[in-house]
């Protein structure tokens, strides 16, 4: 299990990667600290939003949840890193050494 917190090892993993999507970004985090169920969903969704609010991601793409991922009729978003979050994640990354 990874020593960061949840929300700097999602700018961590966006930094690994070009764009993701929520859900991603979710069964990483799931996979990687062993969680489950819909509160950690949510939860990991909220700091989505906060990481967005803080300016270190952007949504680069939305659709609808056609095929169930979260929910029907629900809005998935794809991220990436603003140049802020570029910067926050070399932070991150010593971080984590």
């Amino acid at each position: 299990m990874s020593k960061l917190p949840i929300k700097a090892r999602l700018v961590q993993i966006l930094s690994e990667n070009d764009r993701m999507w929520d859900y991603e970004l979710i069964n990483s985090i799931y996979a990687e600290y062993k969680l489950s169920g819909k509160e950690w969903k949510w939860t990991i969704r909220f700091y989505l939003s906060e990481l967005i609010s803080a300016g270190l991601f952007q949504v680069t793409e939305i659709r609808s949840d056609d095929e169930g991922i979260f929910r029907n009729d629900k809005v998935l978003h794809q991220y990436t890193l603003t140049a802020q979050g570029s910067s926050r994640a070399k932070d991150v990354d010593k971080m984590g050494a």
